[in-house]
């Protein structure tokens, strides 16, 4: 029986497109759709609550809500103001829903305020790390990144693709496993890409945001890593694709 993977518009459909053909090069009949009320939607791939779906059935795309869930269960996130933040030094405005941090916009305390669906105080992290979670059965598997530049960095650096930062794999402490645990818990979130800001060396972590779609284009490791996990929660039997 096929099976669907739910996404919408943007990266969120090109990765559920890739998985889908992914799935079905290894003739696991999934497919790709942006219609909620179809039968047989075995993931949600990036969209707002779906109940009709097996994995990430409880999203919420709204960042801004995100992390206020996070912060009332005493997780530390970047300090978020819906309106009138101080005016004193660098802010991040951003869009609630957002892909890509193509929303970013840097604001200096001279600049007109712009309009904005929630903004953060600019925090110094001295590394930055994207980490992929998924629970399996109470088990939590993940992958972690720090994001690196051959570049100079700017003094005030977004630390995004668009802005020359790359992928390089590091291992995870135990401490910073469990935190993945419990982000997830907390959003009720089957699997997630998660970005935390590392202050100094004591390790004391900060969580910038929470990605439901994380991006499989041209990305084959993660591609595969994703397919299997998905693998292990819908089928008894599942076998690792190398």
């Amino acid at each position: 029986m096929r099976k669907y993977i739910l996404a919408r518009k943007g990266w969120s459909w090109l990765s559920g497109k890739t998985l889908a053909r992914f799935y079905r090069a290894n003739e696991i009949p999934f497919y790709v759709t942006e219609k909620t009320y179809k039968k047989n939607i075995a993931v949600n791939w990036g969209n707002s609550s779906c109940v009709n779906a097996l994995l990430n059935q409880k999203i919420n795309t709204n960042k801004r809500f995100q992390l206020s869930l996070l912060n009332n269960a005493e997780i530390p996130t970047l300090k978020l103001y819906r309106r009138n933040p101080p005016r004193d030094g660098i802010l991040v405005a951003r869009q609630i829903n957002h892909q890509a941090g193509k929303d970013i916009v840097l604001v200096k305390p001279e600049d007109r305020l712009p309009y904005a669906g929630y903004y953060t105080v600019f925090e110094h992290f001295k590394r930055e790390l994207r980490i992929h979670a998924f629970i399996v059965d109470e088990e939590i598997f993940t992958r972690g990144f720090k994001k690196v530049t051959d570049n100079e960095e700017e003094l005030y650096p977004i630390r995004n693709l668009d802005h020359g930062y790359n992928f390089k794999l590091v291992p995870l402490s135990d401490k910073l496993k469990e935190l993945s645990k419990k982000i997830l818990n907390t959003l009720e979130m089957d699997f997630g890409c998660l970005d935390v800001g590392i202050k100094d060396d004591d390790e004391r972590y900060t969580v910038i945001e929470v990605n439901s779609a994380p991006s499989l284009v041209n990305n084959e490791i993660s591609l595969r890593w994703y397919a299997n996990n998905i693998g292990r929660r819908l089928f008894p039997d599942w076998e690792i694709i190398e």
